[in-house]
């Protein structure tokens, strides 16, 4: 018989933000897929960063395992204003049991 074990995931304080000027200043948030899940589940992250160019720091995340997997970015330009947009896509894959936490993944301005 096979034993399924849930794992809750919790996202405290979502990103921490580093802006080091107002005028470089940018929007970040992260979003998972789902907060319940076995073992043999993965969860899928994605950081999305509005603004100006940041570089995410995911050392933090000790839970599970991380897997990049690429970004995308997108331009646009509507009435004069500009905005830029990247996305960033991983895999987190839990390496144990019980309560796991994605902490806060930090985003500082390049």
């Amino acid at each position: 018989m096979k034993y399924l074990f849930l794992i809750k995931i919790l996202i405290i304080a979502g990103l921490m933000l580093t802006v080091p000027f107002a005028a470089d200043a940018f929007e970040a948030r992260a979003l998972v897929d789902k907060t319940n899940i076995t073992l043999e589940d993965t969860v899928s992250l994605r950081v999305e960063v509005t603004g100006s160019k940041a570089q995410i720091d995911m050392s933090g995340i000790k839970d599970f395992k991380v897997m990049p997997r690429g970004s995308s970015s997108l331009t646009q330009i509507i009435n004069g204003r500009m905005e830029k947009k990247i996305t960033w896509q991983y895999i987190l894959v839990p390496v144990r049991k019980g309560k796991l936490v994605i902490p806060p993944i930090r985003a500082v301005h390049k």
